[in-house]
């Protein structure tokens, strides 16, 4: 369908051009303006697969900074996520955004000095668990064997945020971080372990 309209939409450009038409400026920031306003509705349905509170909230707050650091950013969320996270307790779904809090903090901090500045969301359930994956571009070298230690390229100043993150991860048995280089892209995958809802059978 959107392929469809976006082809009617570039034969009336087509139109106005071969005319000269001073219209011809109107109706593309006309098309720019339904065109970002097509994937806001995207991002809202697929925020829309999380559970109502803090992480839609982080979530959709986290975008607008993207946004406003003018870096390129997809949102994936595979449906049964919410299911998944609804079992959770309130002490476990506030460590939840307080680690992704400080993982999306670092990888804007990262993608802004990069080249092509994009980040790639990525969540998906299985049985037991959910999965954010986080894919940032970034410049220069990794060390891969000084992550995880509490190192950060940021500076002196910095780096209490994955220490927080360390301490919640030690303290718990249902958190695990991974981190890799894939391509382009720095990668932190955050798994969550999650109760395995039952659905009752009617007797």
């Amino acid at each position: 369908k959107a392929n469809h309209e976006f082809k009617n939409q570039l034969m009336v450009i087509r139109g106005y051009a071969q005319m000269n038409s001073p219209k011809l400026i109107e109706y593309l920031d006309s098309v720019i303006k339904d065109s970002k306003k097509t994937h806001s509705s995207y991002l809202i349905s697929q925020l829309n697969k999380f559970p109502a509170g803090g992480i839609k909230g982080l979530l959709y707050y986290k975008l607008s900074t993207m946004d406003d650091e003018n870096i390129k950013h997809e949102l994936n969320v595979e449906s049964g996520v919410k299911i998944r996270l609804d079992t959770l307790g309130t002490e476990t779904y506030k460590n939840i955004t307080k680690i992704l809090g400080v993982l999306f903090d670092n990888a804007i901090d990262a993608c802004k000095k990069s080249k092509e500045k994009k980040i790639i969301i990525d969540v998906v359930k299985k049985t037991n668990s959910v999965t954010f994956s986080i894919y940032n571009t970034y410049k220069g070298k990794i060390d891969m064997d000084k992550i995880g230690t509490g190192f950060t390229t940021k500076g002196f100043g910095h780096g209490y945020g994955l220490r927080l993150v360390k301490d919640i991860v030690e303290n718990s048995n249902i958190f695990e971080i991974e981190n890799s280089l894939e391509d382009e892209y720095y990668v932190t995958k955050l798994t969550i372990k999650t109760k395995n809802r039952q659905i009752k059978k009617k007797k």
